[in-house]
């Protein structure tokens, strides 16, 4: 194989390449930590990278090209490229495993890996099932996966959940602590049954760098089932296997029916809360990491505790409180997440609705499409 190609291309590619990458010594094959490259049939390169359960496929254009394949090591790509001030030249050499590299006018050899040992996960008949503007799906993972479990400890909390549900799409995270869900504007091509796909973190990192330059992304399945590919702009395409088990049945949580009239329901103001949070959190305990609201519909004030005492509490300015006195504490982190999404949907107040200070509290915002669920902590004695 032969082809030619500008540094810039390749520097545009490697950093989404590079978020499947493994490392020597995390694995016992060598040939995962290079870029697959072969030539499709319309004539582009196709470069690709895997983990062995999620792949990323990036279509170029080459300024040159001839048929055949083979593996470059991540670090010889990055290096090139880099170095090169015109197009960049790879051959395969006459010599096994090696391959001729013309940069900046001279010749160089690099060491590589047997193009057919490299792993592919392809599928050559996909089905497509939604179809979506790139910037919303983003969107949904940036109002989502902070609330995904980083460290697996039941269920498949460490994935983001894409649900297609009664027509419309979903996506939900859960850490167990809290649930955050986010209905996307999509069009569903799929007539089949209600379904769940259990996305990778592997594949959420691919898919948040892919999708910010990117104008519309389709989600699509193998006729088995065994994988599932998001085409973004028709020149991207990650692919990745699905993750084994169920999903928590957070629908029992957030679609309950008793949330829609608590006994305790608190307004804020994102600008006033934000300045009660920030002058609260220097003085929060490390065994908690929480603040707590307190008050009636007189007025809120957000309270801390550390080394058994009260130790700081200041109003809430804009805050008002509907029905009974409220007494409940939150994690730090939740609360700050809370934040960022309402600033993300551009909302400028949120309602906090309460059962009990020992039940999850409730949040709604971008008119039903979001939704949040956060438990609370224990409230000191």
């Amino acid at each position: 194989m032969k082809f030619g190609i500008q540094p810039k291309e390749l520097k545009r590619a490697l950093p989404l390449l590079k978020t499947v990458r493994l490392r020597k010594g995390a694995h016992r094959k060598p040939v995962l930590d290079t870029v697959h490259v072969s030539q499709d049939v319309t004539g582009d390169l196709q470069l690709e990278a895997t983990d062995l359960e999620t792949a990323i496929h990036v279509c170029i254009e080459p300024e040159m090209a001839e048929s055949g394949e083979m593996c470059i090591p991540f670090d010889d790509l990055d290096r090139l490229s880099r170095a090169a001030t015109g197009l960049l030249t790879f051959s395969t050499d006459s010599k096994p495993n090696r391959i001729s590299v013309e940069i900046n006018g001279g010749e160089a050899e690099i060491e590589t890996e047997d193009a057919k040992d490299f792993p592919r996960l392809r599928h050559d008949t996909w089905k497509p099932l939604v179809s979506m503007p790139a910037p919303e799906l983003l969107r949904g993972i940036q109002l989502t996966q902070f609330a995904v479990e980083r460290v697996r400890r039941r269920y498949t909390t460490d994935t983001l959940c894409l649900k297609l549900r009664d027509g419309k799409v979903w996506l939900i995270a859960t850490d167990q602590k809290r649930i955050a869900e986010y209905q996307l504007d999509a069009a569903v091509l799929d007539s089949s049954p209600d379904k769940s796909i259990l996305i990778r973190l592997a594949a959420v990192g691919a898919l948040a760098k892919a999708l910010r330059k990117a104008e519309t992304v389709q989600i699509a399945s193998a006729e088995d089932g065994k994988l599932y590919t998001f085409l973004i702009d028709g020149n991207i395409r990650i692919v990745t296997t699905p993750v084994d088990g169920n999903y928590p049945p957070t629908d029992l949580i957030l679609h309950d029916g008793d949330t829609s009239n608590p006994p305790s329901v608190l307004s804020l103001e994102v600008e006033g809360f934000t300045l009660a949070l920030n002058a609260a959190i220097p003085f929060t305990g490390r065994e908690d990491h929480g603040v707590y609201f307190a008050g009636t519909n007189a007025g809120i004030t957000l309270r801390t505790w550390k080394e058994g005492k009260w130790n700081f509490s200041v109003p809430i300015e804009g805050a008002k409180l509907k029905g009974k006195p409220i007494d409940i504490g939150f994690n730090v982190v939740f609360l700050r997440d809370l934040v960022e999404c309402a600033r993300r949907l551009e909302e400028k107040a949120f309602v906090l609705r309460c059962k009990d200070a020992e039940l999850p509290a409730f949040v709604t915002l971008g008119n039903g499409n979001w939704n949040y669920v956060i438990m609370p902590l224990r409230i000191p004695d």
